[in-house]
This record gives structure tokens, sequence and C-alpha cells, in this order.
């Protein structure tokens, strides 16, 4: 069976740098974006979940997130969104229901087990 493959969306390169390296230990293939055009482009080519930061550079991902979960053939798509952010966590929360959100900083366990929770699903 193929590696699920991830898109990972952050604005700090860092930070995007080091949660794909841990995703790819993980046994995933990961894709990287740093903003939301970026994120749009790699969607396009198919990913099986995106893993982002609330606030990219160039716009809102938690807005972008609710199209996406609006759209019949996106909508099943898993989305987690990260951050330490008090009100954007309410905001993912609203827009995306509460298996979305993960608070930073997360533990890698963490990010590993809503990705496994997600994708054990039927």
């Amino acid at each position: 069976m193929a590696a699920k493959r991830i898109l990972v969306a952050d604005s700090d390169a860092r930070r995007r740098r080091v949660t794909a390296t841990l995703l790819k230990l993980a046994g995933y293939d990961v894709v990287e974006a740093g903003r939301l055009a970026e994120v749009a482009e790699a969607g396009r080519a198919g990913v099986d979940a995106l893993v982002t930061e609330a606030e990219l550079s160039d716009g809102d991902a938690i807005a972008y997130a609710a199209r996406l979960h609006a759209r019949p053939v996106t909508a099943g798509l898993p989305i987690i969104v990260a951050t330490s952010d008090a009100t954007k966590r309410d905001a993912a929360l609203k827009a995306l229901g509460p298996d979305t959100f993960l608070a930073m900083p997360y533990r890698p366990t963490e990010l590993y087990e809503r990705l496994e929770r997600f994708f054990s699903r039927p």
C-alpha cells in the first residue's frame, strides 16, 4: 500500500520542515507549502490530508479549509489546523469541528494519532 500523502502548510519554513521531517519519519509522503497559493497548487496534485498553521502569510488557512470542506470533492479531506492562538482555535473548531484543531506546541505523537484517527474512519 502506498504511503499517505500529507500536505504541510506553514509560513514559518523551519517549523514546516520540522513537521515534514516528523511525518516522513513516520512513513508519510510529504508535500510542503508556505503560502495559500502553494496549498491550492499542491492540493490539485492530490493529497490525503492537510496539516496547516491557522494563518499563512497570504491568507487565512482556516477559511480556506472551510471552503475545502464545503466542496463535495474535498469535503472528506482530513484537515488539521495547528495554532497557539485561542481566537484561531475557536475559529477552527467552529468552522471545521473538534477533530481538526491541534494546540501548538504539540508532541509528534499527537499529530500521528490524529492522522491515524482520520485515516481509520470508514
